[in-house]
Formats: structure tokens, sequence, C-alpha cells
């Protein structure tokens, strides 16, 4: 694994997630929620900083498979976890490698745009209305 690939973050939500499944009560359900967005926020950043690191497209996916391996085989995680991880990033780097650098660049900045917009609009009407 090297320094520019941290797992960790994805790897706790991920962890998480795997203790927050069955019945649930109304307090878990919104843990279960925010623990779903957060990681799905850290999945987004490392999928688009992977894909426009520079690396070979076709190594892209056997590469994080190694690292998750050799992740795995530290026994540090609930193996759940990691092959929850493996799958998400499967898909999202393959999803990813198939589109263009405006449709990556929306993708990863998005969601986060989308929200300050929102406060800026919620504000602006705050203040033009009182």
């Amino acid at each position: 694994m090297t320094a520019e690939r941290d797992y960790q973050p994805m790897l706790r939500h991920a962890e998480n997630l795997q203790y927050l499944s069955g019945y649930l009560s109304p307090q878990d359900l919104q843990r279960q929620r925010q623990t779903l967005e957060a990681f799905r926020q850290r999945r987004r950043e490392f999928v688009y900083e992977l894909v426009r690191s520079g690396e070979p497209a076709d190594t892209l996916i056997p590469t994080v498979a190694q690292d998750l391996d050799a992740i795995e085989a530290t026994s540090e995680y609930h193996p759940g976890a990691i092959e929850f991880l493996r799958e998400e990033l499967d898909r999202h780097i393959a999803k990813q490698l198939g589109s263009n650098p405006l449709q990556r660049f929306v993708t990863r900045w998005g969601v986060p745009t989308l929200g300050v917009l929102g406060v800026i609009a919620y504000a602006w009407a705050r203040y033009a209305g009182g």
C-alpha cells in the first residue's frame, strides 16, 4: 500500500457499516445513513485521485486488489468490510475509467458544490425574507 493510496478512512467506514445492519433503532438507522454517505464521499475522492494519478488504466483495479489483499492478510479489519470496499472500488473505478474527464470532475465535486450552493441559497432566502 502506497502513501497516495490511503484505504484506512474507507475501511473504517466500511467496518462500521458491518456492525450497523439488521434490525436498527431510529438512531442507528441515522448513523448508518451518515456512515454510508461518509464512506461514499471518501470513495469518490479516492477513485477520482486514483484515476487522475496517471497510472495506466489497465493496472488500477489489479493494483487496488493487491493492496486490499495485503490489508486482508493483516486481519486488522472485518473481512466483510474489505470485501465491501473491494466491490465498491472495482465498480466505481471501472465506471470512472469509462467516463471522460468532465464527467469525473462532476462526480468528484458535484455533491460538495451542491451543498455549498444550497447553503448560499438558504442564506440568501433568509436574508432577503427577513
